[in-house]
């Protein structure tokens, strides 16, 4: 009796610590350099790290992304679609949405759920009351000004059919457009949640509109949902945010019916968190984080590598489709000089400077492109002669001098110290205000190999840094543009898209044109660049090559490189290395596991 009482306690043992050990298992940690902020909404400055977490959590959309950066339809979240062009030029897509899709907190969802996302995030009270900065959901939709500008309260291209049918009309203005399918994206957001059930949503033939009053009390219960969300769509929803140590606990959507491709998460929880350069390595060694993701210093990568080759753990690197760079206040100060812009290029050494972050893993790039983009694979042989500007102090110096930069404080000839120049009857000296980011790798080594450069200085040139947190940064140029006196940023442009899409931000007198260059031909080029058919693969590629041949030669910012990146990712971690450019380790991990 006595062997058979041990015997179940044995075998009871080896239960549990079997289920201990699942449930150990069933958990993983991602660490990103990027401190989360706890809102995913994506219509606020969301980070890296939030923006993976939102892709996460966020599904259902009509559109999706694939791995090689295409766009299509959602056949899984959508039952049946259809596309017809009409008498006027523009295009109608109606969608019926599967009948499986459900919110995390098992309420269905239902059509109205995609028609407010496209009446709540278009609209004034969005931006005005609610300080939205990407609130425009509806944009290429057909009565989109109208509705946005608060012209009306129908948004005539969004259209009820009924509990699990919808449509959205893009304007003709905005076809042909190269990615014509990007242009149906519309994801779900749960209206009860953000409306506080105050408002409903009605179409009686002419377009959407809300049924009751924007008022403070939507407001507040929008305000309150943001950073509270409690109904979520994708592959994960949020359990929990803890804002002491910026981390979030994600859980397993047990409601999600999965991709485009059905795939649903296998990992039960996961941990989103900030990590420290000094110790990320280090904890994935002691398994205290699982994945660490898109690395670009290159000290990190070293390291990382070496201990991948002692098996220590995993890598996948991809090439940044972005790029780091430089940007330019081109309606401030000295910075509205072609000239002098082109000067600065010719004072960094960016073959330097780029060696010196990325330790072999960046590459110096001469126009609005990063290494990973579909674009640069196609045309590399073109984008890799455009003007380099290589480090030349004396060709900096002539630039200056044919400006017209000959004078010294007193109007006199030029012999040292600040050049200046007679713009408009007044002396202007040649000083660039920048406004750095404190703590950041990048903007030490602009510090060293510009700023303090000695040759720039022989050139007359004066940067002056203010030391700023990005937050403040951010709000001085982007949220506050009248006020700004900075005209030198440094700044990196993550594309989590294949979509290059650069005409709004050389709108003439545009408030998303954030160098403040008014050019005429390169507001054309921009626009001209997507409003290319999808099957004019060549055309579009024509297009863009000269519209960076006009950005470098203009250098409204400064490229200075694109990257590697790298994923670090512990050996117990099985099905994580289809990591790809445009598919990121949000897209990757529902087709992860934990295996020995």
């Amino acid at each position: 009796m006595k062997k058979l009482v041990i015997l179940l306690l044995i075998i009871s043992l080896v239960f549990s610590f079997s289920g201990c050990k699942k449930a150990e298992d069933s958990h993983i940690v991602v660490g990103s350099v990027t401190t989360p902020s706890g809102d995913v909404s994506g219509f606020w400055n969301n980070n890296a790290t939030d923006t993976g977490v939102k892709e996460l959590v966020m599904g259902a959309s009509t559109v999706a992304l694939d791995q090689n950066g295409e766009y299509l339809i959602d056949t899984n979240a959508m039952k049946e679609h259809s596309i017809t062009e009409n008498a006027d030029g523009s295009k109608t897509a109606v969608f019926k949405i599967n009948d499986a899709l459900t919110w995390s907190n098992g309420e269905k969802i239902t059509a109205k759920d995609y028609v407010f996302t496209c009446l709540f995030f278009s609209g004034k009270f969005a931006v005005e009351t609610l300080g939205a900065v990407n609130a425009n959901a509806g944009f290429y939709f057909d009565g989109y000004s109208e509705y946005a500008n608060g012209d009306t309260n129908v948004f005539s291209g969004v259209r009820l059919i009924d509990e699990s049918s919808f449509s959205v009309t893009i304007d003709k203005d905005n076809l042909p457009y190269y990615y014509e399918t990007y242009l149906y994206t519309v994801l779900p957001t749960y209206m009860k949640g953000w409306s506080g059930c105050l408002i409903d949503i009605a179409d009686d033939g002419n377009g959407c509109y809300f049924v009751g009053e924007l008022n403070d009390k939507v407001a507040q219960a929008a305000n309150e949902y943001r950073f509270s969300q409690s109904a979520f769509s994708g592959a994960y929803s949020i359990e929990s945010f803890d804002t002491a140590n910026a981390a979030y606990t994600l859980k397993r959507n047990e409601k999600y019916i999965g991709n485009f491709e059905g795939q649903k998460p296998v990992i039960e929880k996961v941990t989103v968190k900030e990590v420290r350069a000094e110790t990320m390595l280090d904890e994935l060694r002691t398994g205290s984080v699982d994945i660490i993701v898109r690395m670009s210093d290159g000290a990190i990568i070293t390291e990382g590598l070496t201990s991948v080759k002692g098996n220590e753990f995993k890598a996948a690197s991809y090439d940044n489709a972005g790029y780091a760079y430089i940007m330019f206040n081109c309606s401030v100060g000295a910075a509205s000089s072609t000239a002098v812009r082109q000067a600065l290029a010719h004072l960094l050494d960016r073959e330097q400077l780029t060696r010196d972050y990325t330790l072999g893993s960046g590459k110096v790039v001469n126009a609005l492109y990063g290494m990973g983009m579909n674009e640069y694979a196609e045309r590399k042989d073109e984008l890799d002669k455009l003007n380099s500007y290589p480090y030349d102090p004396e060709k900096a110096k002539e630039l200056l001098i044919s400006d017209g930069w000959i004078y010294d404080k007193n109007g006199s000839e030029y012999k040292d110290g600040i050049r200046y120049k007679n713009i408009d009857g007044e002396l202007t000296p040649l000083v660039i205000n920048w406004a750095s980011v404190q703590g950041n790798a990048l903007a030490e080594l602009i510090s060293v190999h510009l700023v303090n450069n000695p040759d720039l200085i022989k050139c007359g040139i004066k940067i002056e840094e203010t030391p700023m947190t990005f937050s403040q940064m951010y709000s001085a140029h982007f949220m506050n543009p009248d006020e700004d006196h900075f005209n030198m940023y440094s700044l990196s442009m993550p594309r989590f898209t294949p979509l290059f899409d650069e005409s709004g931000f050389w709108e003439l007198g545009s408030d998303q044109n954030a160098s403040h260059l008014d050019n005429e031909e390169l507001e054309y080029l921009s626009k001209a660049m997507v409003l290319v058919d999808g099957s004019d693969k060549e055309g579009y590629l024509d297009l863009f090559v000269s519209f960076n041949e006009k950005i470098n030669e203009l250098l409204p910012c400064l490229p200075l490189y694109s990257t590697t990146y790298t994923d670090f990712y512990s050996n117990r971690l099985k099905n994580y290395d289809g990591i790809t450019t445009y598919w990121g380790w949000y897209s990757q991990l529902p087709y992860a596991q934990i295996g020995e």
